[in-house]
């Protein structure tokens, strides 16, 4: 930001003028960094992109653009979790555990615990 405070040889006048003339720059330097339809992370971040560039997906996501060159769309998605793929998991119900039946379903260790304690019945 701008100075903030008067030197003793500045006018009044002329030390509202700077810091005006100071702030409109610093405005008009940050407008100009943006660029139409553009996204910055941060305030910090020094290059404006769109959020296809932006947005980085890790292990299990999937980022997909829809209707390009129209009313564009950015999906994000968790991919289904597998022995081999971090991704989203549905825990298995009480139930579920017990009987054993279900081969797409997590369980907690508390669940577990109630397994092991029905085991064989």
């Amino acid at each position: 930001m701008a100075q903030n405070k008067i030197l003793g040889t500045d006018t009044v006048k002329d030390a509202l003028k700077t810091k005006v003339n100071n702030d409109i720059a610093e405005l008009f330097a940050a407008i100009a960094a943006l660029e139409v339809g553009k996204a910055l992370v941060s305030s910090n971040d020094t290059t404006a992109g769109y959020l296809n560039g932006k947005l980085v997906a890790g292990e299990g996501i999937d980022l997909t653009e829809g209707n390009d060159g129209a009313n564009e769309t950015l999906t994000v998605a968790g991919e289904d979790a597998s022995a081999i793929n971090k991704g989203i998991v549905e825990l298995a119900t009480d139930a579920e555990t017990v009987t054993g039946t279900d081969t797409a379903r997590a369980c907690t260790p508390q669940i577990l615990q109630l397994k092991w304690q029905h085991r064989g019945r």
